[in-house]
């Protein structure tokens, strides 16, 4: 999966959540929200995927990638110098997530 987040010039810090590597160009399935997010809207860009349940592993990965994405907005928010940001891909394995590779530009 990939986790992004950006500065929009007019709403300011966005947080992107979709099927990531190289399946974010491909199919486009992603959704955004404004940051900072709860965990209530963490899990509903989840559940708005075409992919959910093969990112959350059928749900049971749900609460823990919901709860990063909450980790993740909260860093965009408490840090103004971040600019962008993106974790693609993250493995998810159960219980367990990877951060293969990070991008942050301040």
């Amino acid at each position: 999966m990939i986790i992004g987040g950006n500065t929009d010039a007019q709403f300011g810090k966005m947080l992107l959540v979709g099927l990531g590597g190289v399946y974010v160009e491909a199919f486009r399935d992603v959704e955004l929200r404004l940051c900072p997010i709860t965990k209530a809207d963490a899990g509903d860009m989840l559940s708005q995927l075409k992919s959910h349940d093969l990112i959350t592993n059928n749900g049971r990965s749900t609460a823990m990638l919901a709860s990063l994405l909450v980790k993740v907005s909260k860093l965009l928010v408490d840090n103004e110098r971040i600019s962008e940001l993106d974790l693609n891909p993250v493995i998810v394995r159960g219980k367990a997530y990877d951060v293969v590779d990070i991008r942050m530009i301040a």
